[in-house]
Order: C-alpha cells, then structure tokens, then sequence
C-alpha cells in the first residue's frame, strides 16, 4: 500500500502509549473502560484499538504523562470511538486487529 492510500483512510483518535515514559503501573489499564488497553512485557498497549471509545481515561489515569491521543488512520466500525475523514497530516501507520494482536501474543 502506497504513502497516498493511507492518507485516503478514516482516522480514529487512539491512545498513543510513550514506551519510554511507561512505568508499566497498569493504572491506564485499569480505567479502559472498553479494556482496549493490555499489560505486554511491562509496558502498556494498545491491544484492541477497535474496541477503544476514544473517551480519554487513560490519558488522566497516568501519572507519568506517558500516553498522548492522536488520529491515527485505522478502518473499523465507525460507530466505536471518534473518528476524521479530514484531510490531516498524520504518520502513515495502519493499525489493524490482526497486527496488533500478533504483537501481544
């Protein structure tokens, strides 16, 4: 996939976790409502960006600052969660389901 695909991609905002600012409390985890946030190796993740309702507890949960939002192209169910069809310049990074779940196994 071309840089100018994903530029084509809605955007949903998602949690952002600053690997090298994570302490791995856990805390952020705890208040994910929806539990799209999981525990790998001690550092908090994004594990199911699909389920996440871009509500931002995690955000205030975290006593280290370590998790920004941003809008992140992404393709799932529009209903869960904020998302954007503008036009914005973002990193290209395309999440899906199945690789951040290879990543957490």
């Amino acid at each position: 996939m071309g840089q100018g695909e994903v530029s084509r991609l809605p955007r949903k905002w998602l949690p952002i976790i600053l690997e090298e600012q994570c302490t791995g409390c856990g805390l952020c985890v705890e208040a994910c409502g929806p539990r799209s946030l999981a525990m790998v190796e001690g550092i908090a993740v994004l594990a199911f960006p699909d389920t996440c309702g871009s509500e931002e507890h995690c955000i205030s949960a975290c006593p280290e600052d370590a998790i920004q939002m941003a809008w992140l192209p992404f393709s799932g169910d529009r209903a869960v969660g904020r998302w954007s069809d503008a036009d914005e310049s973002v990193t290209p990074m395309v999440l899906s389901i199945e690789s951040v779940e290879a990543d957490t196994r």
